[in-house]
């Protein structure tokens, strides 16, 4: 009986351990963009074909330098923009501030 219960009790533990991480793996797994599919893109002049490896690398196929650069940037802010590491840019503009926080007092006493 008293091995039952420490069996029980550690599975208990380990259930506690492991379910977070496989929330987060989970989690991960939703948050990639879009890998297949067609995206228009203003200012192109020829169709680009971009192609992921197994690990999700672009692999950009395109007729002119432009176009090519033009798809690299698009694939790289869709990327960024996804995991919002966008905000310390809007923390050097001044712009979270009026966001996150209340507006410091006009004065204040030292």
């Amino acid at each position: 009986m008293r091995t039952r219960h420490r069996l029980y009790v550690a599975g208990f533990f380990l259930l506690l351990a492991v379910a977070p991480i496989a929330y987060q793996v989970d989690r991960a797994a939703q948050s990639l963009p879009p890998l297949d599919g067609e995206f228009p893109l203003a200012g192109l002049t020829h169709s680009v074909r971009v192609e992921f490896d197994s690990v999700a690398v672009p692999m950009v196929h395109a007729n002119s330098r432009e176009d090519a650069y033009r798809v690299l940037g698009y694939l790289h802010a869709r990327a960024w923009r996804k995991y919002g590491v966008t905000k310390p840019w809007n923390w050097t503009a001044g712009n979270a501030n009026t966001v996150s926080r209340k507006p410091p007092p006009l004065h204040s006493r030292i």
